[in-house]
């Protein structure tokens, strides 16, 4: 399941996927840019489809349109 970061804010980001697809607190999602691992982030907050995440780890700047998997 590959999901799109709407923004980036500071040491956290938006992604557009929530409680509609099955996110909670506490999940680990993967960011990719094609097919290069960027970043790992922790979902801290969840609404009905979109969801905010701490950067837990990262290789290098994460960018708007970067995929979530």
């Amino acid at each position: 399941l590959i999901r799109h970061f709407r923004r980036l804010l500071a040491e956290f980001v938006i992604v557009d996927i929530g409680q509609n697809r099955g996110i909670t607190a506490g999940t680990r999602l993967n960011i990719y840019r094609g097919t290069d691992y960027i970043a790992q982030v922790e979902v801290i907050q969840v609404r009905a489809d979109i969801s905010a995440a701490d950067i837990k780890e990262k290789k290098t700047r994460i960018r708007v349109g970067d995929s979530v998997r």
